[in-house]
């Protein structure tokens, strides 16, 4: 006779050091370098709020913007981020983020085993690898990911045998606390306490008059006059953002593609699946929450990073039908095989984090020998800069305004002038001259972006050389100094005028010879340099 899962103590010893193994590989693959550019600003933020124990409502790091309205939405994640930073570094923010991972997958353990009991082990193994998953996008050291551990948070509560007013009451101070982490996916909360009310055994005015209770505090915020406009932004973000934000990107064939993705989209569509079908198996059936997960499905299509939030709102009954799945005698007779292919699943996904492990900060597209210039000589501002360098600079270069940075709310007058400008010479000339830049930190592919006149360089095309010098480079950036009598000591030791990327030069002349031996001091890895 085959041995089932749940037959003797040892199966469910086996079970027990699987799920551990999922959850250990779910945090430590969570472990990796630290990538999320906003954190600095994020940090910033915070460290002003601990100071002065003020809120921000002006805008006052950049030289485009300063002195514009600026509400920090996020002000209470802000504080956290920047305490935690405060303390431990950017290793302890690291640790945190799987601290966050964890404490989501120890919630939902804890949720799983109010609503299956006997049948605990089978369903969590079943359901936390594809969970996993399906949200490691969306793993971040940011704001939402700590609105996504409360949203777990609130699950569990309305499994405590407790009354509904303290479940209510509880749900309140969860939706206050995260209006003021993250208002803009806070609405997605309620409507879990929506579809857990609908469920209560009360008149249709009661729920209503709850309802409009937890709403309340989804207002309570210091910022509460800004919070439509926030939420409409929110809401239509692609049309008031210039720069492409693949996190926003609707899914597309390719993200379907096991070879040029991760998991995370069949992962989805599995959990999806299991829903319809835990749904068309129970006795009763919400008509609301079928509808709501149609409509929170059809989301995912268009916003991806909306699939941990739509799985959670599906939680219950995708723990149904995990529920009657793990009964079946197929999984019965070849649970070892169900357990090896639950954990190798996990471990494929594991592979696919947006940055190598390590406790430290990913900086391969970011400045470095250009910025070390910059700190060394402290050439002229106003810095020009590639918009995705903002945040960046907040950190390392604090004397500095900045230009633009990931915040994007306080900049939106800007946002056509910064699309045109990179595209036409003439707007960038405009750009220029309003702000007085006298420094520019260009991106590399800029640089080699198609020319706009044969022979000519884009870069002489925007910046001509009897206007700005090119002083440094590397494999992301290039600096040029504008031809000023405060730049001209700088620019005569350190220009580069014949040895340049986008140019073509005679590798036998001893002006090149002498720049790229210049070139591979300051960048001894750089292929350019080894001419």
């Amino acid at each position: 006779m085959q041995t089932t899962i749940k037959d003797t103590s040892k199966s469910r010893l086996h079970l027990y050091l699987v799920l551990f193994v999922i959850v250990v590989l779910a945090g430590f693959a969570t472990l990796f370098q630290l990538w999320e550019q906003d954190i600095n600003w994020q940090i910033k933020a915070g460290n002003e709020i601990l100071k002065s124990f003020t809120l921000q409502k002006t805008e006052h790091w950049s030289y485009t913007v300063n002195g514009t309205p600026w509400f920090n939405f996020q002000w209470l994640a802000t504080i956290v981020i920047a305490t935690v930073y405060q303390f431990f570094k950017i290793e302890g923010l690291i640790f945190f983020r799987a601290l966050l991972l964890v404490s989501l997958l120890g919630l939902l353990l804890a949720t799983i085993k109010k609503y299956t009991r006997d049948h605990f082990l089978k369903v969590s193994i079943l359901f936390l690898p594809f969970f996993y998953s399906a949200i490691v996008p969306r793993i971040q050291m940011r704001p939402e990911f700590f609105v996504i551990v409360m949203n777990a948070l609130l699950i569990l509560i309305w499994q405590l045998d407790k009354s509904h007013r303290f479940k209510i009451g509880l749900s309140s101070l969860i939706i206050l606390i995260s209006t003021n982490i993250h208002p803009g996916v806070v609405p997605f909360l309620l409507l879990n306490v929506a579809a857990f009310l609908f469920q209560l055994s009360l008149t249709t005015k009661q729920k209503a008059g709850y309802f409009f209770l937890v709403t309340l505090c989804f207002f309570i915020t210091p910022y509460a006059s800004g919070l439509p406009s926030f939420l409409l932004r929110h809401l239509n973000y692609e049309a008031n953002t210039f720069m492409p934000n693949p996190e926003y990107f609707p899914l597309s064939l390719e993200d379907f593609r096991l070879e040029d993705n991760s998991l995370f989209v069949w992962s989805w569509l599995i959990l999806t699946a299991v829903f319809f079908i835990g749904w068309f198996q129970k006795k009763s059936r919400d008509i609301f929450t079928l509808i709501v997960f149609i409509l929170l499905t059809l989301l995912c299509f268009k916003a991806p990073r909306a699939i941990p939030f739509a799985l959670l709102f599906a939680f219950p009954t995708i723990i149904s039908g995990l529920t009657n799945f793990s009964q079946k005698p197929f999984i019965q007779k070849h649970h070892y095989a169900v357990l090896i292919f639950c954990i190798f699943w996990e471990v494929l996904q594991i592979k696919t984090t947006p940055s190598p492990l390590g406790l430290t900060v990913y900086n391969e597209e970011l400045p470095q020998t250009t910025l070390q210039f910059i700190k060394t000589h402290h050439p002229q501002g106003n810095i020009l800069h590639a918009p995705f360098y903002g945040d960046f600079l907040l950190k390392e270069l604090p004397d500095y305004p900045v230009f633009f940075d990931s915040r994007e709310i306080p900049y939106d007058s800007l946002q056509k002038d910064i699309r045109a400008m990179f595209e036409r010479p003439d707007r960038m000339m405009v750009v220029l001259q309003k702000y007085k830049v006298q420094t520019l930190l260009l991106p590399m592919n800029f640089i080699f972006s198609p020319p706009l006149l044969q022979g000519i360089s884009r870069r002489e095309s925007f910046f001509k050389p009897a206007e700005w010098a090119v002083v440094a480079f590397d494999q992301s950036s290039m600096l040029l100094l504008k031809r000023i009598p405060e730049h001209q000591k700088l620019i005569a030791q350190f220009e580069y005028k014949y040895a340049l990327p986008d140019k073509s030069f005679n590798p036998n002349s001893d002006d090149v010879k002498k720049e790229l031996m210049r070139c591979r001091q300051e960048n001894p890895t750089l292929p350019f340099c080894q001419q």
